[in-house]
């Protein structure tokens, strides 16, 4: 019986020295070069702001907040948050100051960024939608005019996502501009979906995170619609808006990359890793914990163990097919994080890194790349618009510059006098009528 009990004592210790070894492998084991790269691509700086900073302007758009306090308020915000407690966000200094009421949903519909048919839906209702947006006009007199050197940046780097500007106020807008349209004001209405517009590019390309860049793809994909019906019953000789052009020009591939967003979105995790980390050793923290948390988290290797997975986006060959305008594929957008063996000596940071990117960019990519689409589409009407032709339209198309038609998924004529091109996220077509193909004659 002593004898079995020595086996068992000497088996117990050989199991406990490979666990040991294992787990000191795993934490000495080198951090392969990707990572490394990767997590060194991701500690760069972010660019400077080249112009005027328009998260403050809609950050404080709700509010009837005085020009000269406008700075101070925003600056009051960001200490509020600074030195608030965790999820209690603080209650923003610019309530103090009254707030444009919210949209009449239960009287009108508002149109969404999504609808086809906004301006049709507001002519059929003017007098509703004329008493509906009398109490929006302050709103819509501070909506922001972009310079071409306009910005957007959050200064929220920790909680980005909870501490956002009221976006939803920006629906408003568009259903103004139909009704000035609808009413014959139509160069307000034309000047004012292009300003919007060139708001939309310019949170598209801010980069602060998926979800802004993606609201501003939106709100582009759904001005372009508003513009396109406008166009389709105006003359070719009325003249549009110098910042027109510029606002629904093709869009490059900074533009419709994630790659910047996820670098953003990583700076996110990477402040929660921190935290964690500050935790260890911190008053009133209980023994275990204290004990626990160095053997089961590695801040170090959990950032680099992620890096890969947001980094992905900026590789050579995504870059690649969102300039030749192929659909990205899922590998494309999925890169590894971390591996078993890596997690040996980090449980917890590899618990808290193993939602990778690729969960939700692929959509997100996919409707970036819809609204390159819809620009190239828009901005083909323009063209069209000005060189006038007698000649069919599929003749027409093949005189277009080669940027315009597209090899990938080329502009193509549809019933009706309608233009159209393929869309890679919802499958389908979006199709937009003709300069002048609704015009009362």
């Amino acid at each position: 019986m002593a004898r079995i009990g020595k086996w068992i004592a000497g088996g117990l210790g050989v199991v406990l020295m490979l666990v040991v070894s294992l787990f000191l492998a795993s934490r000495l084991w080198p951090v392969p070069a990707a990572q490394r790269a990767a997590l060194a691509q991701l500690r760069q700086p972010p660019a400077p702001l080249r112009g005027p900073n328009l998260f403050v302007d809609l950050w404080l758009l709700p509010y009837a907040v005085p020009p000269a306090r406008r700075q101070a308020v925003f600056a009051e915000d960001v200490r509020g948050f600074r030195q608030a407690r965790d999820g209690q966000p603080p209650r923003s200094a610019a309530s103090a100051y009254p707030r444009t009421p919210d949209w009449p949903s239960e009287r009108v519909p508002r149109c969404a960024w999504s609808d086809d048919d906004c301006l049709a839906k507001v002519r059929a209702r003017a007098r509703d939608y004329a008493q509906a947006l009398a109490a929006q006009d302050a709103l819509l007199a501070r909506m922001p005019v972009p310079v071409p050197a306009a910005d957007y940046r959050g200064p929220f780097a920790s909680d980005p996502v909870r501490m956002l500007p009221a976006f939803s106020v920006l629906q408003t807008p568009p259903m103004r501009r139909a009704l000035d349209f609808a009413e014959g004001r139509v160069d307000p209405a034309l000047a004012g979906v292009c300003n919007d517009a060139g708001l939309a590019r310019v949170l598209l390309r801010s980069g602060d995170n998926v979800l802004t860049a993606s609201i501003g793809a939106a709100m582009l994909r759904g001005n372009a619609r508003l513009f396109a019906a406008m166009l389709a019953e105006l003359p070719a000789q009325h003249t549009l808006p110098a910042q027109c052009a510029q606002a629904f020009a093709p869009l490059s591939v900074e533009e419709v990359s994630l790659c910047r967003p996820l670098r953003a979105e990583a700076q996110v995790l990477f402040a929660a890793l921190d935290e964690l980390d500050r935790t260890r050793g911190a008053p009133g923290q209980r023994w275990y914990a204290s004990m626990g948390l160095p053997l089961l988290f590695d801040r170090a290797r959990s950032e680099a163990l992620v890096a890969p997975a947001y980094t992905r986006p900026c590789a050579d060959d995504v870059r690649a097919s969102l300039r030749a305008d192929r659909r990205l594929t899922p590998a494309q957008m999925t890169a590894p994080v971390g591996s078993a063996f890596a997690c040996l000596a980090n449980r917890l940071g590899c618990a808290m890194v193993r939602l990778p990117p690729s969960t939700f960019a692929g959509t997100a990519q996919w409707r970036l790349q819809d609204t390159a689409a819809a620009m190239r589409l828009t901005s083909a009407l323009l063209w069209l618009r000005a060189h006038p032709d007698t000649r069919p339209l599929s003749q027409r198309l093949t005189a277009l510059p080669p940027a315009l038609r597209g090899d990938r998924r080329p502009l193509q004529a549809a019933e009706g006098q309608n233009l159209q091109v393929a869309l890679y996220a919802d499958g389908g077509a979006l199709r937009l009528p003709l300069p002048g193909s609704r015009l009362q004659r």
